[in-house]
């Protein structure tokens, strides 16, 4: 997921290492094997590997694809929302969904969440905040009671609304 949602910004192996909250040693292992694949390209400047996605590979589309549904925004979001009593349901919208629904566009940048119910305001922030860390984005969180998603009155809503939405599933059982 790391380089994938960002293939214009190369990385360094270390810094891949740390996003994905994995020793070098194996951030080097595992990248060694992408490229030998043709995922992942890399180039050496002094003690520095840069690390990027290989664009000519035919089926990165694809890839990108099953990866950000696997492990973007939304799974990772169900996890950690599902622990927050009050939600109700939980979507990603604006440009995250937009492109897991082919939208064409550059890579997003940050993750927009509709939050709809009446969450504790702690615990979703706590979620947020750990989901900023794993994906590596800010998350603009919005808070909606079920009456006002249902009427979807604001402007804000009935955009929402006629645009992409990614559900975020939850795993409370409910």
């Amino acid at each position: 997921m790391l380089l994938l949602g960002e293939p214009e910004e190369p990385l360094t192996v270390t810094e891949v290492g740390r996003r994905a909250g994995v020793p070098t040693s194996t951030a080097h292992r595992e990248i060694d094997r992408l490229e030998r694949y043709g995922i992942v390209t890399s180039q050496r400047f002094a003690q520095t590997r840069l690390v990027r996605v290989d664009e000519r590979n035919p089926y990165l589309d694809d890839l990108r694809s099953l990866v950000m549904k696997a492990y973007g925004p939304a799974a990772i979001l169900g996890q950690l929302l599902r622990n927050v009593s009050g939600i109700e349901a939980a979507y990603v919208f604006g440009s995250w969904a937009a492109r897991l629904a082919g939208d064409p566009g550059p890579p997003p940048g940050d993750v927009d969440l509709l939050v709809v119910g009446d969450p504790d305001p702690d615990a979703l922030d706590a979620a947020v905040r750990e989901a900023e860390g794993g994906l590596g984005r800010e998350i603009q969180p919005t808070v909606v009671s079920p009456a006002e998603w249902e009427a979807a009155e604001s402007p804000l809503l009935r955009t929402i609304k006629k645009r992409p939405l990614v559900p975020v599933a939850s795993s409370r059982g409910d």
